[in-house]
This record gives C-alpha cells, sequence and structure tokens, in this order.
C-alpha cells in the first residue's frame, strides 16, 4: 500500500502520454497544462524511475528501452483506472452526436457503407467521416490517435486493436478480347502473367500487398505501367487495353460485368485478403466508440 500511497495519479497520466507523444509541448497540449509543468512531471517521473524515459536523438526525443517497455502496462493501467472512476451512464445511441472518423481506400469504405449506414438509423446524430489513406505509414501512436478507425494496418512498435471486417481473395482482371485471356473458368498461365502490363492501385505501392509477397517468393515484382488511386478504378483502367490487374475478388466481380473485362484466377493459386480496422487502445474508454465498433462487429459477423 505504500508503494501506491508514494504514486501521483496524474503523474500517471502524464507518463501515458509522454509515452504515446515521445514529446514534452504535445503531452502538455494533450493534458491542456504547460509545458513547463510537464517538464517538471517528466523530472520527477525520471527520478522515480531511475530512467531517462525520453532522450535526444538529433532533434526529436526518442524512448529509452526501459522506457519502450512501460507501454503496454501504462496503457493497460490507466484505463483500469479510467474505467473505475469514469461515469456509469449507459450510453443512448438515439440521442447522442458524435462525428466518427475513419481513414479508409475506397473499396473499405464501399465495403462498410451498407453495415454502416444500417447503424446510423438506430443513431440519426452520429455521422462517419472517411478520409483517405496518407503516404505515411502508420507507425506511432500519435499518429494512431488522431482518427477514431484505420483501414490500413499499423508498423513498428504500435499499441493498436483491431477487428476482421471482411476475408476476400485476389484475383486477376483483364479486358474480355484479351488475346491471352485463359479459357472459361481457368487461371491466367504464369507466363502470360509476367508479359502483360500490369496496373495497379495506390494501396499495393505504398503497402506491400500479400500478393506483391507471394510473387516475391516467386522472384518475381511487379512493374506497373499504369497506377490509380483506388482498387474501383481499375476495371475501367483495364478495358479495352492488353492491361492486367489483381485485385479483390468482391471489387471485380461487381464491376466486371459493366466494363467489358472479365476475371480470372491468379496463376499460383488463391491469396487471402483480409481487411481489417484498427484503433488505439485508449478507445475502449470512449462509450460511444465501444458501442460503435460492436454494432460493427454485430452487422459485419
Amino acid at each position: 500500500m505504500s508503494h501506491l500511497a508514494n504514486r501521483d495519479l496524474d503523474l500517471l497520466a502524464c507518463l501515458r502520454v509522454l509515452l504515446e507523444e515521445a514529446n514534452v509541448t504535445r503531452a502538455a497540449e494533450r493534458l491542456r497544462m504547460g509545458q513547463p509543468a510537464m517538464s517538471v512531471a517528466l523530472s520527477r517521473l525520471r527520478q522515480q524511475f531511475s530512467d531517462e524515459l525520453l532522450v535526444r536523438v538529433g532533434r526529436d526525443l526518442e524512448l529509452t528501452p526501459f522506457a519502450s517497455s512501460l507501454r503496454a502496462p501504462v496503457e493497460r493501467a490507466v484505463t483500469l483506472i479510467e474505467t473505475a472512476l469514469g461515469s456509469s451512464e449507459p450510453f443512448e445511441p438515439a440521442r447522442a452526436r458524435k462525428t466518427f472518423s475513419l481513414v479508409a481506400p475506397d473499396h473499405v469504405a464501399a465495403l462498410l457503407w451498407p453495415a454502416v449506414s444500417r447503424i446510423l438509423t438506430e443513431a440519426p446524430g452520429i455521422s462517419l467521416e472517411i478520409k483517405p489513406v496518407a503516404s505515411e505509414p502508420l507507425s506511432s501512436d500519435r499518429m494512431l490517435l488522431r482518427e477514431d478507425y484505420f483501414a490500413v494496418p499499423p508498423v513498428g512498435d504500435t499499441m493498436s486493436e483491431s477487428m476482421v471486417i471482411a476475408r476476400d481473395v485476389y484475383v486477376g482482371l483483364l479486358d474480355r478480347d484479351n488475346p491471352l485471356r485463359p479459357a472459361p473458368g481457368g487461371p491466367i498461365d504464369w507466363d502470360s502473367f509476367k508479359t502483360l502490363p500490369h496496373a495497379v492501385a495506390k494501396a499495393e505501392t505504398e503497402f506491400r500487398s500479400p500478393v506483391d509477397l507471394m510473387l516475391g517468393e516467386l522472384g518475381f515484382a511487379r512493374e506497373p505501367v499504369v497506377r490509380v488511386s483506388s482498387y474501383l478504378q481499375l476495371p475501367t483502367v483495364v478495358s479495352g487495353t492488353s492491361l492486367l490487374a489483381v485485385l479483390p475478388s468482391s471489387v471485380a466481380e461487381q464491376l466486371a460485368p459493366a466494363t467489358g473485362t472479365i476475371v480470372v484466377e491468379l496463376p499460383f493459386g488463391p491469396v487471402e485478403k483480409i481487411s481489417s480496422l484498427w484503433w488505439h487502445p485508449a478507445r475502449r474508454n470512449d462509450p460511444s466508440h465501444v458501442w460503435f465498433t460492436s454494432r460493427l462487429l454485430r452487422e459485419l459477423s
């Protein structure tokens, strides 16, 4: 009990944000306190843990190895405390007013929209803002806290929670008059796959897709001649050309009939595409976020 008595809960909150931001100024802004006060808190934390916690590397601050090891247990501890001290009032969807943010490529937004539209009928004051995927990878807790949900996977030493929203497989797409198209129902042969010019979506140029990982194992790398921003654009781009595109089956099957293209199996067998949503663990303290996430799971299951 004496160990707990010697610890300040406000100091624990400062520690949590300092570990997330790795920046004294931003941490102070998050907690709406002055930078000098946050610097004092950091000094006290350094003294308590006998560790620098944040060290300067060039112009930036980075977590020490010990500080990195604290991130998960501190997040769990603060979450439990906030839950214990939080309001017991239930979340009421019909009366709530809130805008959730989602960073997602077009095809994921289209995949989610039917479920989201059903959820919004229960909560007319709630809306969803869909934002484009940034070119920079989702590589820090600070970035993960900027929005409610992300449909791109975090990289590096980032704490996150996630749920699978869809499972699909990748297929090839060709113009229906392409002379290298396979027999109906058959896969495109390996030589044709390597010979044809490729069109790819932006997501595949910035985040290596499972198909490109598979191709890497086979010793082949695509060198696309056309790049578009979304899988949804690929059928129109392929139509009337010699291009080959690889995209999720659900997108290809829906758009192929209207664009004069045909869906073909890949020469190396099916490759699964798993679509997931990610969010920061701190969101579990938000009753509205918990409700929206649980409703998504129910609609998509």
